[in-house]
């Protein structure tokens, strides 16, 4: 009964295609990966937010200290 009845899915090229894109990363369980994405030089499919790094217009709120 837990189980959700409908759901949304939407590929990286799908949202690359937005006008504006918000990246929220909240939590310290998120704090390995995001520091990861940080870092990164290049996209890669082992940190799927990557991606989002290379959009024009990308505003990313977090409350991680890393």
């Amino acid at each position: 009964e837990k189980v959700p009845k409908f759901g949304l899915t939407m590929g990286i090229n799908t949202i690359l295609e937005a006008k504006k894109i918000y990246l929220i990363a909240t939590g310290e369980a998120k704090i390995p990966v995001f520091t990861k994405l940080m870092k990164l030089a290049h996209p890669t499919p082992d940190i799927p937010a990557s991606f989002l790094l290379a959009h024009h217009d990308l505003t990313i709120f977090t409350d991680l200290r890393v």
